[in-house]
Formats: C-alpha cells, sequence, structure tokens
C-alpha cells in the first residue's frame, strides 16, 4: 500500500509515498490429519513434471485440489489431469504444461471448493533439480586398440543436455554382485577383464542441477570372450 497527494500542498504535483508492505496469514482450514502425505515430484526425462502424494484423513465430501504458479505464467492454475484412488486424487499430471527451468514453482494443495475444509500444504520446487533422465541406451561392448573391452552408449532422450548428465557404470564379479567401479561425464569406459557383465544409469550433474534421481539401471551386456 502506498499514499498518493495532490492539491495546494504539493502545488498540484502528484506525490507518491514509498510503499509499505504487510503480510497477514491466511487462517488455516481444516485439520492437520487432512493434510497430504509423503508429497513427492518426479520430472520424467525432464520433460513431464507428475506430482504424487498420499491422501490424510478425509471427511466423506473432501477432496484435494492442486494449484501451481510459476513467475513465468500470468495466473496462478489448476490441475486438470488429476491421478485418483478410489475417487480421491492423489497425483497431479502436469503432461500438457511447460515449465521452465532454474525458476522457482510454487504448488499449493488443499481442498476442492465447495466441501469439507482441508489443511492446505505448500511446496516449491526448480524443474532441473527433481528430474530424473530416461534409461541410457544402446550399450554395447567392443573390443579396444588396446585389447581391452570398451563399453559405449548414447545419452537418453530428453531435455537434459549431453553435458549436464553423469553416469554411474557398475560390473558384475564372480560372486554374481554388482558393484560400482566409476562415476564419470563421458559416456564410454574402458575394462581389461573378460567374462564381464555391465550397466549403467544417469541423473543430472552437480554443474546443472543441486539435486535429482537417478534414471533406472540399462538392460546387462555381457563379454564372454577372451582379451
Amino acid at each position: 500500500m502506498r499514499t498518493y497527494l495532490k492539491g495546494p500542498c504539493t502545488e498540484e504535483k502528484e506525490v507518491w509515498s514509498e510503499w509499505v508492505e504487510m503480510n497477514y496469514p491466511a487462517p488455516l482450514q481444516g485439520t492437520p490429519e487432512s493434510k497430504v502425505k509423503d508429497f513427492k515430484c518426479i520430472n520424467e526425462k525432464y520433460e513431464t513434471l507428475k506430482c504424487e502424494w498420499k491422501a490424510g484423513e478425509l471427511g466423506s465430501r473432501s477432496n484435494y485440489e492442486l494449484q501451481f504458479w510459476q513467475a513465468e505464467m500470468s495466473q496462478k492454475k489448476t490441475c486438470t489431469n488429476y491421478i485418483t484412488l478410489n475417487e480421491i486424487n492423489i497425483g497431479c499430471d502436469f503432461r500438457r504444461e511447460k515449465f521452465e527451468f532454474f525458476s522457482d514453482l510454487f504448488i499449493c494443495v488443499s481442498g476442492t471448493p465447495g466441501t469439507d475444509p482441508i489443511q492446505p500444504s505448500y511446496f516449491i520446487f526448480q524443474l532441473q533439480n527433481i528430474g530424473k533422465p530416461g534409461i541410457p541406451e544402446n550399450l554395447t561392448m567392443t573390443r579396444g586398440t588396446s585389447d581391452d573391452i570398451v563399453v559405449e552408449w548414447t545419452k537418453p532422450m530428453g531435455r537434459l543436455p549431453a553435458h549436464c548428465m553423469e553416469y554411474e557404470i557398475q560390473s558384475k564379479n564372480r560372486m554374481n554382485t554388482w558393484q560400482t567401479v566409476a562415476m564419470r561425464e563421458e559416456n564410454k569406459y574402458s575394462f581389461n577383464t573378460s567374462k564381464l557383465c555391465v550397466r549403467v544409469r544417469g541423473r543430472a550433474s552437480m554443474y546443472c542441477a543441486n539435486d535429482g534421481y537417478w534414471s533406472e539401471w540399462s538392460t546387462e551386456v555381457c563379454w564372454s570372450g577372451n582379451i
């Protein structure tokens, strides 16, 4: 709020005061038990956002509503594609929405208007920090120039650039147990052993995101010949 003056006291000039800001917290409605539980969002392949939660203790006339807003939007929006269980909304699929990376996404989950009140829950995310890449593709093994075994793969499909990926490479030992042998940003790794099985998964590197999810593991490939 600010004050406006114009008249003899200001020589008919428009004069504005400085802005004064005051925050008034809205009274909470609904019981704490009605809030959503275990709220989680994943940006699949850095292309499609999906959020899910567990329902709290609801009345017979209650259901959840999810609203969201990002600075690039002219106004807040309401989820149009809910995931339901026994007619209760337990998630939102944002498949038609386009969000910006490195920009706060504000989410509020409360009660549907006109039904029994639900205590709201508020969340803030950035899309690059909740991403889950697709599975690394085209995993192959070839004999290298130094008679080593070279494992190569291609970057998974999705919006995450190749320079933002890091990979975990695991091999299976004689005890048939998977062990991590390397963490690297390039899509190639060499082994100097035979009778080898390998699998790979990926995620966003620390240069492009503060957090994120690992992809699922690739299908394993094996080399049974001699070096």
